[in-house]
């Protein structure tokens, strides 16, 4: 089997979408994945201001890439250059998403699945080591997780919420750290609702919130 077959295989990228390419770029020892749209797109595409159906290809926006998980040790990303759709009905135009993009620019959702795995059994820095990321990158990615679940979290059966101290008082670390973990528990049933670990006091303070009523 060709390269591009497998990658696609794996990437589940169906009949919309096809690998036109895999590459090695030897001087960077990474691979590169270049994908394109097929005419197939189109079909099954609706425009995100109307919801009309009947959409059209207009022309495609700058290569962007998103960092995949590594083949055989080796760094590797995928690279297109996303189509934009005109819609026939409201006539705006719009750039279609990218299947494989997570909730974090420019990672691909089975690299943001590993992150978390990593993330969640030793400290964010460790795992930037392991995946070649900054810490501040697998941060952000985390806490667009954090706001994506946080907006699906029912309050409907919470009777009040209660928080540990936060510790403001950590010597000789940048501001942006001085905040240490939050846990949220619903008081009844005593199940933690969400937890913050170290981040912007900003970012931490948004965690602790208080239910409508």
């Amino acid at each position: 089997m060709i390269p591009e077959k497998l990658f696609q295989k794996l990437l589940v990228l169906g009949d919309s979408w096809r690998v036109k390419a895999v590459d090695y770029v030897e001087e960077l020892s990474k691979v590169v994945i270049r994908v394109e749209e097929t005419p197939q797109l189109w079909a099954g595409q609706k425009c995100p201001h109307c919801e009309a159906a009947s959409v059209a290809g207009y022309d495609h926006a700058p290569e962007r890439s998103w960092r995949h998980l590594n083949v055989c040790q080796l760094a590797s990303e995928i690279t297109c250059a996303l189509p934009r759709g005109q819609c026939r009905k409201c006539r705006q135009v719009f750039t279609v998403r990218a299947p494989w993009e997570g909730r974090s620019r420019g990672l691909s959702q089975e690299f943001e699945a590993f992150a978390l795995i990593l993330m969640r059994e030793m400290p964010v820095k460790k795992a930037g080591e392991i995946l070649g990321e900054t810490d501040h990158k697998l941060w952000r990615m985390l806490f667009a997780h954090v706001d994506a679940a946080w907006a699906e979290l029912s309050w409907e059966n919470v009777v009040w919420v209660g928080a540990d101290e936060m510790n403001l008082s950590v010597s000789e670390t940048p501001s942006w750290l001085k905040c240490g973990p939050c846990f949220e528990f619903d008081g009844v049933s005593h199940e933690k609702i969400s937890t913050s670990k170290r981040h912007a006091t900003g970012t931490a303070a948004r965690r602790v919130r208080t239910p409508s009523r």
